[in-house]
C-alpha cells in the first residue's frame, strides 16, 4: 500500500495543495533540495514554498511548522512509502556522486 501525503486541512491556515506536500516532505526531515528533486521543481521554488507555509502557520522554524501541523491533526507521522524511499537513496547517490 503506497503513503501519499494527507489530505490537509487546508482552508484553516490557506495551503496550497503543493505547500500541504511540501509541509508533508519537510516534516520527514528532508531538506530543501531533497524536495526538490522529488517534485521536480527548483531548489528556489522549494524555498519559497517553505517560506509561505512558515508564514501561514506562524511558525519560526521547520520543525515548528511541522510539530504545528502535526499536533493539530494536519498531518500524521507515517512511514514514508517504498516510492518515497527510493526517491531518497537516489538522491542520496546523485548527491554522493556530485
Amino acid at each position: 500500500m503506497e503513503t501519499q501525503p494527507p489530505d490537509l486541512l487546508s482552508s484553516h491556515y490557506g495551503l496550497s495543495q503543493r505547500e500541504q506536500e511540501v509541509l508533508w516532505l519537510m516534516s520527514r526531515g528532508l531538506t530543501n533540495k531533497q524536495i526538490a528533486l522529488i517534485l521536480g521543481v527548483r531548489v528556489y521554488t522549494v524555498d519559497k514554498h517553505v517560506s509561505r507555509v512558515l508564514g501561514k502557520l506562524k511558525a519560526r522554524s521547520r520543525t515548528e511548522a511541522s510539530v504545528r501541523a502535526v499536533e493539530e491533526g494536519l498531518i500524521q507521522l507515517i512511514i514514508l512509502s517504498a516510492r518515497v524511499t527510493a526517491a531518497l537513496w537516489r538522491i542520496e547517490e546523485f548527491l554522493a556522486a556530485a
